[in-house]
């Protein structure tokens, strides 16, 4: 795992991950909403380019459910890995 993405509320210092090497990025939406097409756009442009795997934080069963069938029909090989509160 090389990369963190934060989609919920800023509850813990990110610092703690990028002072150990990894890569952190917020792209906070409301849960249980849709995220915007520019959040989006970002969280697959951040996927498709981590050296590793991503681990995604947040609270969003919908989130969750909609990157599993987008990673299912992808050809591409990243690992997504989902922390939930």
């Amino acid at each position: 795992m090389t990369t963190i993405v934060r989609l919920n509320k800023k509850i813990y210092d990110a610092r703690r991950f990028t002072d150990a090497g990894f890569d952190h990025y917020d792209l906070f939406f409301i849960d249980g909403s849709t995220p915007s097409d520019n959040i989006v756009r970002q969280f697959i442009e951040l996927s498709e380019n981590a050296e590793g795997a991503v681990a995604v934080h947040c609270k969003g069963k919908a989130f969750l459910e909609s990157k599993r069938n987008e990673q299912n029909q992808s050809d591409t090989n990243s690992e997504l890995i989902y922390l939930l509160d």
